[in-house]
Parts: structure tokens; sequence; C-alpha cells
């Protein structure tokens, strides 16, 4: 376990695609297939980008609204991250070209991170360090996000009902008094190609998921790696409030949770609203939580799990000033 001090998280922006799709109204092999995924899987609607939209659009408009509503200069931005998988390829990276479009601080950091459905715990554990370089109320931008329908692959049906768009754009701000941060990695070496875009002639056309091998790994591996994590915070007398799991599905996150045996708390989920929202599927969920007051010592315990196979789990204390979630 590593702790981390002098960050605070003063706002989360979500950002959807208006289009909504149910799976109840798509074509399935069969009705009863049909019925049967929505009931297990647990996702029937999702948010799905024009395919006019790119990721640039989305970028802008969501780094644009969070800064307004904290009202923000974008001069005062020192660090600027995005994290994506599915508007690589591009050059520039995207973070550059999001800081000409928004003029940020030029001296400020920026690049893009290629990271999937594990991302909030790698990226804001690398902000954090990054902040402790600059003054106190120094000020960070991380986005988070994908268009997965445009990347998945057309002949692959695993695919085809999961996945959500979406966008998560967070405040950070480095602040000497924060409750400290508690992170834990694990990337275990196996799985690359159980999700996986461009390693072979199968996969140029788009994203190839395995299922089964997804959840093989998910259920071995997460719930031992999450109880190890709770044992540790418990011994720093850390108060776990809630837990939020990655939205991969609800077969997967429920074997996780009925594996875990520290269950005093609450749990979040999202992927009802808006399905497999992968990178953003965390911070979908966030604010269906009660932000606790400023002296509060409770603490979040989230986890992030997929593409690589990689996972992270995050503990810190939730007071923004601002957390919504708006559809373009």
């Amino acid at each position: 376990m590593i702790q981390a001090k002098n960050i605070k998280i003063e706002g989360l922006l979500n950002v959807l695609p208006k289009n909504l799709v149910k799976n109840e109204d798509l074509h399935f092999a069969s009705d009863e297939e049909k019925k049967s995924f929505i009931k297990n899987v647990g996702i029937n609607q999702r948010f799905i980008a024009p395919k006019d939209k790119s990721m640039l659009y989305y970028l802008e408009y969501g780094c644009k609204t969070l800064l307004d509503k904290m009202e923000w200069n974008p001069k005062e931005i020192e660090i600027c991250i995005v994290v994506t998988q599915s508007g690589l390829g591009v050059l520039p990276s995207l973070a550059h070209q999001l800081q000409e479009k928004l003029q940020f601080n030029s001296k400020a950091i920026v690049f893009d991170i290629n990271l999937g459905c594990s991302a909030w715990g790698f990226a804001l554990f690398q902000i954090q360090q990054m902040l402790q370089a600059y003054p106190n109320n120094a000020k960070a931008i991380l986005c988070l996000g994908d268009i997965s329908s445009q990347i998945i692959h057309p002949n692959d049906p695993s695919t085809e009902f999961l996945f959500s768009d979406a966008f998560n754009f967070l405040a950070l701000q480095k602040a000497e008094n924060a409750n400290p941060f508690y992170y834990s990695f694990l990337n275990p070496g196996k799985g690359v190609k159980s999700i996986y875009k461009g390693l072979d002639e199968k996969s140029m056309g788009g994203m190839i998921l395995n299922g089964l091998e997804v959840f093989q790994y998910a259920v071995s591996y997460v719930p031992p790696f999450l109880k190890e994590f709770i044992i540790q915070l418990k011994k720093e007398n850390i108060t776990i409030d809630a837990l939020i799991l990655h939205q991969a599905n609800q077969l997967i996150n429920k074997s996780i949770i009925n594996q875990l045996s520290e269950k005093n708390f609450k749990i979040y989920n999202s992927i009802d609203k808006f399905g497999n929202s992968g990178i953003a599927s965390i911070g979908l969920s966030l604010p269906n939580v009660y932000a606790f007051g400023p002296t509060s010592k409770n603490y979040i315990l989230t986890c992030g799990f997929g593409v690589g196979f990689s996972i992270s789990a995050m503990a810190f204390t939730w007071n923004p000033k601002i957390h919504e979630t708006i559809k373009i």
C-alpha cells in the first residue's frame, strides 16, 4: 500500500452523449437471449456518441465546462493529463490539442496516458506525485474517457451490447492540509489478449473481448487484492464508508463482492443507468455518493480492473465543490 498526501479532488464533471440506446430495442439471436443478457449482465441502456463527434469535441466541452463551474482560469492549470484508449493514434497528443483549444499555462505539463479501466488509481497517483513539486494550491485537470462505440469490432457480439461512451473531468488541487490518499496496484502479467485491439490481424478492425477470460481474471485476482488492501487500511485506522467497483458487468461485480469478508460499507453501482462506461465508470458512480463534510475522516474505496489485465485500488475522502453529470 502507498500513502500519498497533499491533493484534493475539488470537482468532478461527468459528460455523456445525449443519444440513449436501449438493448431491449436491439436485435439479439433470440428474445430469450436478450432477456437473459439484460437480467444477468445488468445492462439495458447505454449512451452512444454520434459518429461525427470526436474525442476532442468531448474533451474540450467537458474541460471548459468544469473550469467555468470551478471558476478556474485556464492559465492557472499546471498539469493536464488525458487518459484514453480510443483517441490514440493521432499526432499531436489529445492533451496538446486541448492545450491549444483552452490555452492552459504555457509552462503546463500536458500529455496522454494509454490505460484502460484501472486508470483512476494510476492516473491520480501520477498527478499527485507531480503536484508535490508545485506550491500549495497548484491546480491540475485530469480527463478520462473513451468513445468505445467507435473502436469495438463490428462482428464481436461480446462487445456490441456492453459499452457506453463517457468521460470524467476532475479538478485537482494541491492542498497541504488534505487527508491522505491510499493506493494499491497489481499487474499480474496475464490477460493481454483478453481485451485487445491492433495486436494481430483479427483485431485490426476493432476491439476483441473474451468475456469468459475477463470474468475468470476479475473474480480470481480482484477479491484477494481488495481483501489485502482493506486489511492494510484498517491498520491505518481508515474507516471505509463506500465501495465503488469498475462497472464491468453485474455478474463480475456480484462475484467480487460475494468474496469479500469485510462488507461494512455501502456499495454504489451505476451500470443499470450507464452500462459499462469503461474508464469513466467510477466517476459516473461517485455523484451517487453523498459528499462527506469537510472534516470527515470517512473514506471511499474504489477499484478499477480490466484491460491489461491491470488492477488499481484507491481510498480517499470525498468532499468536492462540484460533482455533476451532464449530457451533450
